[in-house]
Parts: C-alpha cells; structure tokens; sequence
C-alpha cells in the first residue's frame, strides 16, 4: 500500500483480499480521519505511526490476521471515537502501562481475540466514554461510564466477575451468554460476526 499523502482524509480499503503488512509511515500532521481496513489478510502489528494521524477519529481493521498486544498507544488520539480490532490475533492483557483516557472513545470492539487476564477497573474508569459488547467478565466500574452503550470483549479469556445487569442502565446492548437471560429492556439489535 506504500506511504500515504499527508492530505489523505480517508482510507477505506475493507474487503479488497490485500495480503502483508500495514504500512507503518504515516507523517507528522497528517488529516486521516477514517482508516477501515477490515477484511482483508493483513497481518502483523499495528503502525505505531498512527498516533501521528492526530484527526483520526474511527479505525477498524477487523477481520485480518494482525498479531500484537493492546493499543493502548491510540489513546493519545484526541478524536478517536471507535475502535474494532474483531477476529484477529491481539493477545495479552487489555491495559495501560499509564494511565490512558480514550477521551472521546465510544466504541471499543476486541471481541474473537486472544486476549487474556483481567479487565483492570482503574484503567476502565478512566475511559471517558466507550462501547463494548458480549463480554464475559466485566468490572462495576463500568457502570459508571454514563456513555457507555456497547462493550464486546467476546471470544478472549478475560477474568473477573459481572456486574449486576440492572447496574447496567445505560447499555443500548448487552450480548453475552452470562446476559442472555437477563437482557436490559432497552436492547437493540447488534451486528452478529
């Protein structure tokens, strides 16, 4: 895919069969905004070089192959409101090695990965607003994100125990088989992978 003009607004590439690596040049000031990558082959790590993508406000490279740990790096992404890492290889525990905001996040997808351990409430608590689904072991201090709608860490070996559903008020969604009999009333459809 090479390097990328720093006047690139938007790199939607989803479901083109490309194969290898993301590239990992993106300059200094650039103005992406949208990079959706998903379905395809890639594999490897994500760019550290997207933090230079300072406007970048959604990212999906779902359904690739990609091997590496958390992003926690993204956080310093000022506009960055979804993030959906689905059905790759990211392994290890979802944290921050410091304390990391996600200031605008509003949807966090990491479901049918190989990440593992616990869900630290501390690193959740300092996440202004997210959205996650079908998880399996989720800390009460997510019930304190008042945006929170959707929170999917299915498909990982996360541990820890569930807050209560009813604690759950402000869920537009909830799929999870801990959940599936006692859904919020509020519910909406969401996509199925």
């Amino acid at each position: 895919m090479g390097n990328f003009s720093q006047s690139l607004q938007a790199l939607m590439l989803q479901g083109n069969k490309l194969v290898g690596h993301i590239p990992q040049t993106y300059p200094i000031g650039s103005v992406l905004r949208i990079v959706d990558l998903s379905e395809n082959n890639l594999q490897g790590e994500l760019p550290r070089a997207l933090v230079n993508c300072r406007m970048l406000e959604f990212l999906d490279v779902g359904y690739n192959q990609i091997n590496d740990s958390f992003p926690f790096w993204l956080s310093t992404l000022p506009e960055l409101k979804v993030i959906s890492l689905r059905h790759n290889e990211f392994y290890g525990p979802i944290k921050c090695p410091k304390p990391c905001t996600f200031s605008k996040l509003h949807i966090l997808d990491c479901s049918h990965n190989k990440f593992s351990g616990t869900l630290l409430p501390e690193m959740i608590k300092s996440w202004k607003s997210m959205m996650v689904s079908n998880a399996r072991n989720i800390p009460q201090q997510l019930t304190e994100l008042t945006f929170l709608e959707f929170f999917n860490v299915s498909f990982n070996k996360l541990t820890g125990t569930t807050p209560a559903v009813s604690s759950l008020v402000n869920l537009l969604g909830v799929e999870s088989a801990l959940f599936e009999a006692k859904t919020h009333p509020r519910r909406t459809s969401l996509p199925s992978d």
